[in-house]
Formats: C-alpha cells, sequence, structure tokens
C-alpha cells in the first residue's frame, strides 16, 4: 500500500503543472547532521521550468515543516551570513539549482519526526497563488 503512494507522491512531484506551466523538479533531498532529532535542514533540488515565460516562486509550505523559506548565504563584512529571499525566479526554458547557486530552502521546525531514508513534500507557490509540490528524500549531511 505505501509504494502506491509513493510513487503517487513522486510522480505528482516530479511533473506538478498548474494551468499553463511546465515544471519539473530533479534530484530532490534535505538534509542535517542528525535528522532524527535536527529542527533545521537545508533543502536542495533542481528546478526545470520547461514553459515559454519565467517561472516566477513566491512562497514556499509543507505539511511537515511550520516554516519553510527561500534563503541565500551571502558574505557580509567578512562573515557567512543568511537572508531570507522574497522570491526566486527561472527564466523561460531554463534551470534553477537551489542549495547550489546560494539560494536554498530552509525548511524549519517539523510538525512530525522526519527520519533518514524518508520522504517529505514542499510546495512551491508560484505568484498566481498556484502550488507546485516537490518532493525532497531526507539524509544525513554526511551521506553521499
Amino acid at each position: 500500500m505505501r509504494i502506491p503512494i509513493l510513487l503517487g507522491l513522486l510522480l505528482c512531484a516530479a511533473l506538478a503543472q498548474a494551468e499553463g506551466v511546465r515544471f519539473q523538479a530533479e534530484g530532490g533531498w534535505a538534509a542535517a547532521q542528525a535528522p532524527e532529532e535536527a529542527q533545521t535542514f537545508i533543502g536542495h533540488v533542481v528546478l526545470i521550468n520547461q514553459g515559454d515565460l519565467p517561472l516566477r516562486f513566491v512562497a514556499a509550505g509543507s505539511a511537515d515543516f511550520r516554516l519553510v523559506e527561500f534563503r541565500e548565504l551571502h558574505q557580509e563584512d567578512g562573515f557567512k551570513t543568511t537572508r531570507t529571499v522574497a522570491a526566486i525566479e527561472i527564466p523561460a526554458h531554463g534551470r534553477l539549482a537551489l542549495g547550489q547557486d546560494g539560494v536554498y530552502l530552509a525548511l524549519q521546525q517539523p510538525v512530525r519526526r522526519v527520519i533518514r531514508g524518508g520522504i517529505v513534500v514542499i510546495d512551491l507557490i508560484t505568484e498566481e497563488g498556484d502550488p507546485l509540490p516537490v518532493a525532497l528524500n531526507i539524509r544525513a549531511t554526511a551521506d553521499p
């Protein structure tokens, strides 16, 4: 019974479509030092816009976390710090690698125990208000 549900989630997350939007997510994962005890996870995923218009996400959410934000790592006065990013945009026929291009998903305050090998679903919200789900596999930071 779990396999059909899991496959449905992955298919939904991999080929999410809102009206007129052609969007795909690849290689999604989230990590923390000790996933079973962590309060914050860093989300990585490659977002692909297969459409003819730019795709802009203005928020993110999840039934698995109380707070999901787009965050960016940057250098300020010689120190590395993070800041919240209000929106991210993928150009037409373009891609954006979250977690690799400076911007990442900050998944905070899990509402249930998140375990290594599990999957969480994050809804990326377009500026039109459409949620596009993305599946992230959970792993430890040290995992390859």
